[in-house]
């Protein structure tokens, strides 16, 4: 029988070693010769056994766990460009979300002003959300201990939720980052708002919060022209009283003269006070008994520097301005006492 010579260590306690005479694998106890696909097999089995005590011992340790605890960082921003339909010029506007607190948020140049029915184009951009983030191991036993294993920010989806107008039509979808706004017909002042929203998209696995508070960005347009305010109704009758007619320009400062005028029912009314006034006073005549219209017709002519100064701040010109209406007319519908 083949044997093998293994050195053992030694066991008299000093240095010197043993020889020890040990079987070799290609035998058994017998002596007789084992074949060698045996062995094979049999260090197979011994490998696969190995694999299995290891793939145990790694499967049952505590495996780390990476989780992603969010929260709303920098706040939504974006911008609102106010620009006229076909416009190359810089815009009339720009509000941005950063001066949203703040007292006097409008810059010099939001001093918009519009033609009655003009349309005006509105932009949002440079529309972005940032949110902060750290990476913490989920597996500590104690979740309020979890280790941080990095932290960052990172882009958050904006959107633009919707559009409102105190008055006009606006043409595009709520959702739009472009508008059109046709302001109203009618002079006054008017505001147009946009809302900025983000997604707050999180993952599977994340945790916390990166919902954004909404912002709203707001610009004012005055719309330029004559208006008349006043009573509807002129009451008839020996005790009735005068109606008073109002006219109103914009912008409130805009220089000029009013001229007033009965165009319709000279026989059933008269004016009473300064025609190239503010306000008139219509007066009904006491003879008159028959139930018709009243009209009167207000006109403002502007200065002659006024028309520069809208030729300049509309872009138009001066035979487009000069055919703005600037005059109105108010209908006043006679109310006869009835007889009893």
């Amino acid at each position: 029988m083949e044997s093998w010579i293994r050195l053992s260590k030694p066991t008299c306690g000093g240095s010197c070693a043993q020889l020890e005479r040990v079987r070799h694998p290609g035998y058994d106890k017998q002596g007789m010769r084992v074949p060698s696909r045996t062995i094979h097999r049999r260090a197979g089995v011994r490998f696969m056994m190995a694999m299995v005590c290891w793939g145990l011992a790694w499967t049952t340790a505590p495996a780390q766990q990476t989780m992603r605890r969010w929260e709303p960082g920098q706040p939504i921003f974006g911008q609102l460009m106010v620009s006229r339909l076909g416009e190359e010029a810089p815009p009339l506007a720009v509000r941005s979300s950063l001066l949203a607190e703040s007292p006097n948020p409008m810059t010099p140049t939001d001093d918009i002003i519009a033609a009655p029915g003009e349309e005006l184009v509105l932009r949002v951009v440079q529309l972005s959300d940032l949110d902060a983030y750290e990476d913490v191991d989920a597996s500590a036993a104690d979740q309020s201990v979890m280790q941080q294993l990095g932290a960052g920010e990172e882009a958050d989806l904006a959107r633009v939720d919707e559009w409102r107008a105190s008055g006009g039509t606006l043409a595009e979808p709520s959702g739009s980052l472009q508008q059109r706004w046709q302001v109203p017909e009618s002079p006054g002042h008017y505001t147009v708002t946009v809302r900025l929203d983000d997604e707050a998209i999180l993952g599977p696995h994340d945790g916390g919060n990166r919902d954004d508070t909404m912002v709203e960005l707001a610009t004012d347009v005055t719309v330029f022209g004559l208006s008349v305010t006043g009573p509807t109704a002129l009451k008839i009758g020996a005790a009735a009283q005068p109606t008073r007619l109002e006219a109103k320009v914009m912008p409130a400062d805009l220089p000029g003269s009013f001229e007033w005028k009965l165009i319709k029912g000279t026989g059933k009314a008269k004016l009473a006070g300064e025609h190239s006034g503010r306000a008139i006073q219509v007066i009904a005549m006491a003879a008159s008994t028959q139930s018709d219209d009243i009209v009167v017709q207000c006109t403002f002519t502007p200065d002659p520097d006024t028309w520069k100064m809208l030729q300049e701040r509309l872009n138009l010109s001066p035979d487009e301005v000069r055919r703005i209406p600037w005059q109105v007319r108010q209908r006043l519908t006679a109310d006869v006492p009835s007889r009893s």
